[in-house]
């Protein structure tokens, strides 16, 4: 990309407010490296990736960057067989390590969402045992901690004992130096030996050596004979400490230098996943759009906007919001003039589509609405500003022509070329027919041409050349203020003589220049105004018939919201009666079993029991069939609870053993008195005044295989229960229903199956079983009889 146009439209400065939402040194260097791309799948795939990073960043509210601490320097050195890296780097290579286990799994967690990051974590590698190794080594302030390896360890027990020895001698001698009235007694190190301070004048009544004196010279430092013994151990100990280290750091490094292509590709990853990091925040910060990019597309900016004004406003903490423009080239038009007056935006406007389409070439989500769509551009060509140089001698024309000079041997449709004020600087007349065969050639050429100026002949050869569309700044003649709006397909007026008297210019001298201005341009002037006028007025227009839309439109969304209020609080009403009868249903069971439990303490007759039974249980049918019909009243449908009485049954129906409050699927009827229902693990015998249908069940289940099932009569319960290969909700399901007909069978003891297999079943039947108060106790069966794989129950039948 041409380096004189990145430095016109200033794609350094984007880069670094790019750089300032990157959190590593390896991001930033990452983004200083950035340039606009050529390669439209390239470029694509890092506008996904930004896409799919601001959607973490929006759902999770940060991205977890840890340990990103450059080790290239760190890698190179480790390359050297016998080379020993210092604590620092091993610490920040686990930071990466650590980094690199964290990024990865967070992306994974989320790879359906993210497919571009989830490609981009395959080079996130793991590396458990080099972390480990180096954490179980040195310790959070950076030290060798004393379990990184057994002979470090027995080292450094020995220099605390010989520490200690050294110390409680001379504590000895200090007490005895006490004794005489000294003050300023304490032990301290001189080369890395214990001494004590000793004044000069009582110097020979501590024998030993002097190591160091104080600044005044009244006081040595002191290693009395008989500690020099074990400051030497002392020594020794340290030079094998030393040593030990060494060594544990050169194994480290080994192990560093065994990973180290991985660890090179995951840092390169995560300094990568840095920078597309910092896309996403900028993409955020800004309100940004991921554009549409290809080969062949037409050029369309929808409210674009300058990225760096808008961080300039944000800096300066303006609630201002810089002016977006819309830019659409038709099939038929590759160049646009633009006109209008002096600050009215016209510079600012070529640099925001110059900056926008760099932008965009470089992975960047741009500063517009939604809708850009952007051809590829070979490159970028921009003359805009004051070009003259002292140096070389070039006036400002000189300057301007020699650069579109180069434009112009480049020109083709793969190339967008900026102009700034075309054939300004020299003799109007020569200069507007210059600035016609200039826009003439590029045109021609099909490059994508955007020029502004303010020579009024060039507005008509705009207007009157099929592949050329006029442009212009729209300007406040109320307030005589730019408002910095484009307006595509509108010659503009250059207000000069408006802008003057603005700024303080004696009206007689406006007035003879009114009357000398030819009566041509004068006629242009007047007719840009009028249209102006006239594209204002349908502008406000436009805005009012808008404002009034979106006010009809908040009014209906009120009026909808209200609406659901309204359901919303209807339903609540209904589940809450329907709730309330629920509850009182299922407390009517509770009863039920408890008046069970009551008649089996006080007697043992059967007939009583099932009169006790019968009558419960017609109490529910009944309170079961009054929610049944209020809520077919309120329209809703019979929730699965809700049963009825049947005259006959077929196989396959799903119904209801009432007394049992149990589910099941008729396998066999051969009669009203002998019917088999399938319900769990057991195949059961009943009559049909026992049975109620479920009356919005679902279709008939298939008959299941009856294989591992237990076929009883409800009067001859089986003291076994089989639940193998069941959920564990299912599981518990079965359970209590069973531990409830055993306890009304008078079963003092079952077996319950659950299997070995991963021993969940079983814990599921042991916590079921603790805190059920039918149970008396549990225990597993004896190793001949199903061992862990059978839990044998015990009923409490009192």
């Amino acid at each position: 990309m041409n380096k004189h146009t990145l430095k016109i439209l200033e794609y350094e400065q984007l880069k670094s407010i790019l750089s300032e939402r990157a959190v590593s040194i390896g991001g930033k260097r990452e983004i200083s490296e950035m340039q606009p791309l050529f390669d439209v799948e390239q470029i694509r795939r890092k506008l996904d990736e930004t896409t799919e990073f601001c959607r973490l960043l929006e759902e999770e509210g940060q991205f977890p960057f840890v340990g990103l601490q450059d080790i290239r320097g760190s890698l190179i050195c480790a390359r050297a067989p016998g080379s020993i890296l210092d604590i620092q780097s091993l610490v920040q290579i686990t930071g990466v390590c650590r980094g690199s286990r964290v990024a990865h799994n967070f992306i994974k967690k989320r790879g359906e969402k993210t497919p571009r990051l989830a490609t981009l974590a395959k080079g996130l590698f793991n590396f458990n045992e080099l972390e480990s190794a180096i954490e179980t080594t040195i310790d959070p302030s950076g030290d060798i901690m004393d379990n990184a390896s057994p002979q470090l360890a027995k080292i450094r027990r020995s220099l605390h004992q010989k520490r200690d020895q050294i110390q409680q001698k001379l504590n000895a001698i200090l007490q005895r130096m006490a004794d005489t009235g000294r003050a300023d007694l304490y032990i301290t190190l001189r080369e890395g030996r214990y001494v004590i301070p000793v004044r000069q004048d009582e110097r020979g009544q501590t024998p030993g050596v002097v190591h160091d004196h104080s600044s005044s010279g009244a006081t040595v430092f002191v290693e009395p004979f008989s500690v020099a013994p074990l400051n030497n151990d002392m020594r020794a100990l340290f030079q094998e400490e030393r040593k030990e280290i060494k060594r544990i750091l050169l194994a480290l490094t080994d192990m560093v230098r065994e990973n180290q292509d991985r660890l090179t590709i995951s840092f390169q990853t995560l300094t990568y996943l840095d920078m597309t990091g910092a896309k996403a925040r900028l993409s955020l910060d800004f309100d940004c759009i991921s554009p549409e990019i290809g080969e062949g597309l037409p050029l369309c900016i929808t409210n674009g906007r300058h990225i760096l004004l808008a961080d300039i406003f944000r800096r300066q903490n303006k609630n201002k919001k810089e002016q977006g423009n819309t830019v659409s080239l038709p099939d038929d038009i590759n160049t646009i003039l633009v006109t209008g007056p002096n600050t009215g935006g016209k510079t600012v406007f070529l640099k925001t589509i110059g900056l926008i389409a760099l932008s965009a070439q470089s992975g960047l989500h741009v500063p517009a609405s939604h809708g850009v769509t952007l051809p590829i551009f070979t490159d970028i060509f921009a003359d805009i500003g004051d070009e003259q140089s002292l140096q070389q001698s070039l006036s400002t024309f000189s300057s301007h022509m020699k650069q579109i000079i180069h434009f112009v041997y480049h020109a083709s449709d793969t190339v967008l070329i900026l102009l700034d004020e075309l054939g300004a600087g020299t003799d109007p007349e020569e200069g507007a027919a210059l600035s016609m065969a200039i826009l003439e050639y590029l045109t021609a050429n099909r490059a994508t041409t955007i020029a502004t100026t303010h020579y009024g002949v060039l507005k008509v050869f705009a207007h009157e050349h099929p592949h050329i569309m006029n442009g212009s700044m729209e300007f406040d003649r109320a307030t005589l203020a730019p408002t910095y709006r484009f307006h595509p397909n509108l010659p503009g007026s250059s207000y000069a003589l408006e802008i003057s008297g603005r700024l303080g210019m004696p009206a007689h001298i406006l007035e003879t220049a009114r009357a000398l201005r030819r009566d041509e341009e004068q006629d242009i002037s007047r007719l840009v105004a009028d249209l102006e006028n006239e594209h204002r007025k349908l502008t406000e227009e436009r805005e009012s018939l808008r404002e009034e839309i979106d006010r009809q439109k908040k009014k209906t969304d009120k009026y909808e919201q209200k609406l659901e209020q309204l359901k919303s609080i209807r339903q609540t009403a209904k589940e809450k009666a329907l709730k309330e009868a629920a509850d009182f249903v299922k407390d009517t069971k509770k009863k039920m079993k408890q008046v069970v439990s009551d008649l089996k303490k006080e007697a043992t007759d059967r007939e009583k029991i099932q009169k006790a039974q019968e009558k419960a249980r017609e109490k529910v049918r009944r309170e079961e069939q009054k929610i049944a019909d209020r809520q077919k009243q309120e329209g809703q449908t019979v929730p699965r609870e809700i049963f009825a009485p049947l005259t006959q049954v077929q196989v396959g129906d799903q119904v209801r053993i009432a007394d049992w409050d149990r589910d099941g699927v008729v396998a066999e009827a051969k009669d009203n008195k002998h019917i088999i229902v399938e319900t769990g693990t057991i195949r059961i015998m009943v009559s049909l005044d026992r049975l109620t249908a479920i009356k919005n069940a679902d279709e008939p289940k298939k008959k299941k295989s009856t294989a591992g099932q237990h076929i009883f009569e409800s009067d001859t319960l089986q003291s076994e229960l089989d639940i193998r290969g069941f959920r564990a909700e299912e599981a518990i399901q079965h359970v209590e229903k069973y531990l409830d007909d055993v306890y009304i069978a008078s079963l003092e003891q079952v077996r319950i199956i659950h299997g070995k297999g991963t021993g969940v079943l079983r814990r599921v039947v042991s916590e079921i079983l603790s805190r059920h108060p039918w149970v008396l106790e549990q225990n597993l069966a004896p190793w001949n009889q199903g061992g862990s794989g059978v839990t044998v129950v015990k009923l409490n039948l009192k």
